[in-house]
């Protein structure tokens, strides 16, 4: 799914284990082999999405403790070589969420800035990459870190994996069986598309068209507003910004997002029954991951 926004993800090298509902009413089948959703979906709040493989992320706080703790034991491994390791060397939480999975949904920010990012995110990811660039580790210190080098250094065994390896492990610790990662990002991804193709979403983007085309703009979904290649630019044109303040008229008058929600929920509902023995594992992991993490912080 493209997205016109930048995402601040927390980085924690090899150890990251976690990836990546809305309801009411009365459920009904719907045609195709579609899972049941409510009729009258509950509105929700679309810079506050949760949705059902949230349970098996890790929540803000727990992904704080665990850069915390990875800087942490990075900053200590490196020293023994002789390095630094700046703490800005990783990335502050993903603030995001589930709040443009579907779009734009902020009124004044679509006024201010059309399907652009918003400053207060472009500002932030600047200062990140700034931070970043100016504390680069040298060639030999990265080797060090990553393990990609040799496997000595002045004498001193580097770790198998480098630093970063050796930080996994410790933060891995304990767990016998160390579940796929990239799992609930692929059921998430699994979900959204599915959803494209469910009849009910399918209405809501055609009554959204509809609604679009009384404002002189020919969309047939709002993917295709949100990627229009003619929104480009570095910064936003007025057209852009009267497309978006456009668009979220139309997904409040259609109710777009409460239906969209209550479909992706569904098939998410679904993947989780189908994969519940592997999202355990993974929730487990990184119950497991995090104690471990809170620890350690604990020892420095």
């Amino acid at each position: 799914m493209e997205r016109r926004w930048i995402g601040i993800a927390a980085f924690l090298g090899a150890i990251t284990l976690s990836a990546c509902g809305a309801g009411g009413g009365t459920e009904s089948a719907q045609p195709g082999g579609e899972p049941a959703v409510s009729e009258n979906p509950t509105e929700v709040d679309p810079a506050r999405i949760t949705l059902p493989l949230d349970h098996y992320r890790q929540s803000a706080e727990d992904q704080k403790i665990l850069n915390q703790a990875f800087s942490a034991e990075m900053t200590h491994c490196m020293a023994r070589y002789g390095f630094s390791y700046p703490a800005t060397q990783s990335s502050s939480v993903d603030e995001i969420g589930n709040s443009r999975r579907y779009g734009i949904h902020d009124a004044e920010a679509a006024r201010e800035r059309g399907y652009h990012p918003p400053k207060d995110l472009l500002d932030k990811q600047r200062a990140l990459d700034a931070g970043q660039n100016q504390n680069k580790l040298s060639n030999e210190a990265q080797a060090v870190a990553s393990g990609k080098g040799q496997s000595e250094l002045n004498g001193k065994e580097i770790p198998v994996g480098g630093c970063q390896g050796e930080v996994a492990r410790n933060l891995l610790r304990g767990i016998k069986n160390i579940p796929k990662a990239s799992l609930v990002d692929e059921l998430s991804a699994q979900s959204y598309d599915r959803s494209l193709q469910h009849s009910r979403v399918r209405e809501a983007f055609g009554q959204w068209s509809t609604c679009m085309k009384e404002s002189g703009f020919n969309y047939r979904s709002p993917m295709d507003a949100n990627n229009d290649r003619a929104f480009s630019a570095e910064e936003p044109t007025q057209i852009e910004m009267d497309t978006a303040t456009a668009d979220i008229g139309c997904r409040k008058k259609t109710r777009l997002i409460a239906v969209w929600a209550s479909v992706d929920s569904a098939y998410q509902k679904k993947a989780i029954e189908g994969n519940a023995i592997q999202l355990a594992q993974i929730r487990e992991a990184q119950v497991t991951q995090v104690k471990n993490a809170a620890s350690s912080i604990g020892q420095r």
